[in-house]
């Protein structure tokens, strides 16, 4: 007999999920300690999702897309087309890895302990670069025709995204410096 789900259930395993993710990061947080803490058997788990990577990703996409929300709004009371860049730039390389406990770096652990039974979706990763790509758009004039150029150019600041990530969580002296930001916004520019 298939299981009814609850929408009260499927709300307790996330926010436990991302209690016990913003407090042990990915790698140390369990399903046993998440079912634990929602008040549900593991088994009960799998029946809202498919792994430990799947329900960590719905607690992530909902985080990010936050972020990034308020990052674009940011970038819209911006001036310049030089001020929108560098708001967009230290707002995606320098502060939303350092928010919530480097919470993004949990993204990071998730990712690479993926293999191929994980049902790992690619569709979140897709739409930041989807993000991006029409931030680049609006941002900066140059791009506003060169579709695939912005493209792979939304791609490479993804993958740095990923990497200030990384780098603050193992030393918060690895951010990048305003003048890093300046240097990257006018090389967007010219």
């Amino acid at each position: 007999m298939p299981q009814v789900k609850k929408e009260d259930v499927r709300t307790a395993i996330l926010e436990a999920t991302l209690a016990i993710v913003s407090d042990k990061g990915y790698v140390g947080a369990s399903m046993s300690q998440i079912a634990r803490t929602a008040g549900v058997s593991n088994a009960n788990i799998y029946i809202y999702f498919q792994s430990k990577v799947d329900v960590f990703f719905s607690v992530y996409e909902v985080w990010l897309k936050e972020k990034i929300g308020l990052l674009e709004e940011q970038i819209d009371l911006a001036g310049t087309p030089e001020e929108k860049c560098r708001v967009f730039l230290n707002g995606l390389l320098r502060e939303i890895p350092t928010l919530d406990n480097c919470f993004t770096n949990n993204l990071i652990q998730a990712i690479s302990t993926v293999g191929p039974s994980d049902h790992y979706k690619p569709e979140l990763r897709e739409w930041l670069e989807s993000r991006i790509e029409a931030i680049l758009k609006s941002v900066v004039p140059q791009l506003q025709k060169a579709h695939a150029k912005r493209r792979r150019l939304a791609h490479f600041i993804v993958m740095t995204f990923d990497g200030c990530a990384v780098n603050y969580r193992v030393n918060h002296a690895s951010l990048l410096d305003e003048k890093l930001v300046q240097d990257f916004t006018d090389m967007l520019l010219q």
